[in-house]
């Protein structure tokens, strides 16, 4: 679980920032952002049964595991193209690669754990990774204020 925590922190440095890259930087209008994160929902609840298919067949470690050498190339994605449809590709990938990571996740604490101690685990679990991510989303906040302070720009 420490792996997944880990991913949660690290994500949660920058994703924050998405928002204000589609908004400010892209000027995407809200309905096209909110467009783009619908298309993602679409494409995750798509992806799901063959994420799952694929983890009957070899199992969920291993599937968390390709999902995750999936994940970090979502930002390198996103610098490729500012078109839109190029994006929506880009939210459609992000969307099976998180998929297949968050489905396998949870599905190896429930491989882990018994049933009876099923729900204890879990509520660690999700604080475990609320406070991960929230931690990430601290400390990119801290870089982006260290790097306005030093660049001079507060």
């Amino acid at each position: 679980m420490l792996f997944i925590f880990c991913m949660s922190f690290a994500v949660n440095i920058a994703s924050p920032y998405f928002a204000v890259y589609q908004l400010h930087d892209l000027k995407f209008s809200y309905f096209t952002f909110a467009i783009l994160g619908t298309a993602s929902s679409v494409a995750t609840l798509a992806t799901m049964p063959g994420w799952g298919r694929a983890a009957d067949r070899i199992g969920n470690l291993k599937v968390m595991m390709v999902a995750a050498i999936l994940v970090p190339f979502i930002p390198l994605l996103w610098l490729l193209s500012t078109n839109l449809v190029v994006l929506g590709v880009v939210q459609a990938f992000s969307a099976l690669a998180w998929a297949g990571f968050n489905l396998c996740s949870l599905n190896c604490l429930y491989d882990a754990t018994a049933a009876e101690s099923r729900t204890r685990y879990l509520a660690y679990f999700n604080c475990g990774n609320g406070l991960a991510a929230g931690l990430g989303a601290l400390f990119g906040g801290y870089q982006v204020l260290s790097l306005f302070l030093i660049s001079g720009k507060l």
